[in-house]
């Protein structure tokens, strides 16, 4: 039997379409060079009182589109993020692989000891730059962690 639609769940349902597209930064990824980049998941962020430290995770898929490609690299080499003028660190180092016709699943946790700029991200006073540079192209892309949107530029 059919189940009816009530207008809640289209309500709910296009909203998360809607989220799921934005953070995919134009729905199947965004190019840089030969290689599709995927925002997987919402942006996530939070304060250590612990380590006085604020943190940003972002959960990245890298896809090599083109016969041949191998790419090995670290993660900072690859990903930078700053906001603000100031560079956030990378707290994580792994390295990344990638294979013609995969998706490597990079999770990055970015630092920053500043907590007037952790919460100006926080409260979407202030946007993340976010660069990745793949073989010898650079592509930013602006991420508001208060809306959760993706913005390729």
């Amino acid at each position: 039997m059919a189940e009816t639609m009530t207008r809640r769940t289209f309500l709910k349902g296009a909203a998360a379409a809607a989220v799921a597209v934005s953070l995919a930064g134009c729905g199947g990824g965004s190019t840089v060079g030969e290689f599709r980049v995927y925002f997987n998941d919402k942006p996530t962020f939070g304060w250590m009182d612990s380590g006085n430290y604020g943190l940003v995770t972002l959960k990245i898929g890298i896809k090599g589109v083109q016969n041949g490609i191998t790419f090995s690299k670290k993660y900072s080499d690859v990903f930078s993020a700053e906001a603000g003028g100031q560079k956030l660190a990378m707290k994580n180092g792994s390295t990344g692989i990638i294979w013609q016709g995969t998706t490597k699943d990079c999770d990055l946790e970015f630092t920053t000891t500043d907590k007037a700029l952790y919460e100006a991200l926080r409260d979407g006073v202030q946007t993340l730059d976010l660069t990745i540079t793949l073989s010898t192209v650079s592509r930013l892309f602006v991420l508001d962690l208060k809306n959760k949107t993706v913005t390729p530029q």
